[in-house]
């Protein structure tokens, strides 16, 4: 009988040990650890894009377009919300234009909370791949420039690089007044993965 109050005491001193261990463990996850836990959890579910302010238009002495800011869709993707890349990759490269191999590498890296997949594309196919709903796939509208009079005073407009800052010509010399202040828009995903801003 003895033996038996023993082998009970004994469980319940372990029981005892084990739920002071989690709890002294729950204490310092949330208090020492809480600011770097949560530092984390903010990383992996905020995204701050930067948006690319859109130009100024360019006009002869007539009034005619000489360079105009469109806009363009950026794609881009939580790779750690895809669970098929292959799928995704596949039904995402026809409108993207990229081959399906480097899609699948670029979703399938579930290091990654963030990646391109294709900046400043056409409007309209960008918003087909918004009206397909693929978890892990977000879009942004940002301004590209266009020069509608094609190669007319080429030299003298310029060229705008990628990032919509002015590299040469009057897109250049006039970036005080073309350029504008960008801006930032923060995506943030909820629990079940949805975007919101």
């Amino acid at each position: 009988m003895k033996l038996v109050q023993r082998r009970i005491g004994l469980m319940f001193a372990v029981f005892l040990a084990l739920l002071g261990c989690a709890s002294l463990r729950a204490v310092w996850i949330g208090t020492v650890k809480a600011g770097t836990l949560g530092e984390r959890a903010v990383q992996q579910q905020v995204e701050d894009l930067e948006i690319t302010a859109r130009r100024g238009t360019i006009f002869d002495r007539h009034g005619v377009e000489l360079a105009v800011s469109e806009d363009a869709v950026t794609v881009f993707a939580h790779p750690f919300l895809i669970d098929d890349p292959g799928d995704v990759a596949a039904r995402l490269a026809p409108l993207l234009g990229r081959p399906v191999n480097e899609l699948i590498k670029k979703l399938g890296d579930r290091e990654s909370t963030f990646v391109y997949l294709r900046r400043k594309m056409d409007a309209s196919l960008g918003h087909r791949i918004e009206e397909m709903h693929i978890e892990g796939i977000d879009t942004v509208v940002e301004a590209d420039r266009t020069y509608p009079q094609g190669h007319l005073a080429a030299q003298v407009l310029g060229k705008v690089g990628s990032e919509n800052k002015g590299l040469s010509g009057l897109e250049y010399a006039r970036e005080d007044q073309l350029g504008g202040d960008d801006g930032h828009r923060r995506v943030s995903r909820t629990h079940s993965g949805s975007p919101s801003a």
